[in-house]
């Protein structure tokens, strides 16, 4: 058994504690805990030992409402993949110990990590147990936090506290969902709320002057950015894009008035179908999906991340009208290097200025966000669609690779062909 496992269950054992227990059966636990642990998990002689202990922690239990007792089968259910018994188990804690929202928080993750279970039911079953708990409800916010789900964290701390002030923690976590979906000047506007010199936590307090910081310069370069769209709006000629994904569609933007050469070799290589069938190789929750290597689809033999359309081209991530890396930007990804970039890109999840500069945004996303940030690793491409493009060529100029460059063509144009033959 994983360690991982292991430690899920120890959070019984940090609630309760045995070591001043001196019942024997108690006593016994603890040295089959302490070899477990030690071992790192059951070794296979140990299996029918630790069966016995618990069918006799089972039957005092039948009989007592012991709650050290109850815990110590809890856990080795746990270790045993008795699932149904650990739900009962559960329970009964929950029921012996009603304020103590910690076993339902325990309760929670346990649940989240059985096949099949619905977070959403779990945290709502558990909100409905302990209605007052800031505990339940920070876990349940920080659980969609960690899945990407910022929009929703937003509107279930708006509902939770419609008719009450939260507390100064679920505020920033609300601040930082703000921040998360370009809502700067709302996010500013809640850390404000604050009043930090009341806080008893100065890590807090400290956390919150930081991000009030970081949120104001975000703001600043987000009213850049409108303009700029404010006025491609004008004509609204730039060209598009669907990336049609094994989780949904989404559509982008792209910067062609900031980013020419990039955005021509991705409608170029998309048009080839050089995309078709490659997966998000890397996927950094609260950060972004990166795809578009070759080697990313079944059967290649390179290793994914690593390969390029046979060329590279050069970086547009300098000078003073680069965009920016906002929720939903699509940028280019590439080595330390400079002019390293070649087909893969990658999706961002929240705002990320440390790379602004150092990648180039060569467009956005106008529809599916919330289907890139439930992205996972090995999601695969099915194919990218140029939906709109302007009158011209679309021919990048590269670094290598000529020889690549007229293959591609002569895909397109076998492609086209294709199209305009009579069914």
């Amino acid at each position: 058994m994983l360690l991982s496992t292991l430690c899920s269950a120890c959070i019984v054992t940090a609630l309760f504690g045995f070591a001043d227990s001196a019942d024997q059966l108690l006593k016994r636990y603890q040295m089959a805990r302490t070899s477990i642990m030690n071992q790192r998990g059951l070794a296979p002689g140990d299996l029918q030992s630790v069966t016995d202990l618990c069918e006799e922690l089972a039957q005092w239990n039948a009989d007592h409402d012991d709650i050290k007792i109850i815990a110590a089968e809890l856990q080795m259910s746990i270790w045993l993949d008795e699932l149904a018994q650990c739900n009962i188990l559960f329970g009964r804690l929950a029921d012996l110990q009603p304020e103590d929202s910690r076993i339902g928080l325990a309760w929670a993750e346990f649940l989240i990590n059985q096949e099949g279970s619905s977070a959403e039911s779990v945290y709502a079953d558990l909100m409905d147990r302990y209605p007052e708990s800031s505990e339940i409800a920070i876990g349940w916010v920080r659980f969609l936090d960690s899945r990407n789900r910022f929009t929703e964290g937003i509107e279930v701390i708006e509902e939770m506290h419609s008719n009450a002030t939260p507390s100064a923690e679920v505020t920033e976590i609300y601040a930082d969902f703000l921040f998360a979906d370009n809502r700067f000047e709302d996010a500013i506007a809640a850390l404000d709320s604050i009043d930090t010199e009341a806080l008893e936590s100065p890590t807090l307090s400290s956390k919150i002057n930081v991000n009030k910081t970081r949120y104001k310069t975000a703001s600043n370069l987000w009213d850049e950015e409108l303009a700029i769209q404010e006025a491609e709006g004008i004509n609204d000629d730039l060209p598009e894009a669907q990336i049609i994904t094994s989780k949904g569609s989404i559509t982008i933007k792209l910067f062609e008035d900031h980013a020419p050469n990039t955005v021509a070799n991705f409608v170029s290589l998309a048009e080839s179908g050089f995309y078709d069938g490659t997966r998000f190789h890397r996927v950094l929750n609260r950060f972004m999906a990166q795809g578009g290597d070759s080697f990313s689809r079944d059967g290649e033999k390179g290793e994914a991340g690593t390969g390029d359309p046979g060329y590279k081209i050069k970086d547009e991530h300098t000078g003073d009208d680069i965009r920016k890396h906002f929720a939903g930007s699509i940028s280019m990804a590439k080595s330390p290097a400079p002019d390293s970039a070649g087909s893969q890109f990658f999706l961002t999840h929240l705002p990320t200025p440390h790379l602004d500069g150092r990648h180039t945004v060569f467009g956005r996303i106008t529809d599916g966000l919330t289907i890139a940030r439930a992205l996972e690793q090995n999601d695969e491409i099915l194919t990218v669609l140029i939906t709109n493009k302007r009158d011209h060529d679309y021919t990048p100029e590269i670094i290598g690779g000529t020889e690549k460059i007229k293959e591609t063509k002569a895909i397109q144009k076998k492609k086209k062909l294709q199209l305009k033959k009579p069914e």
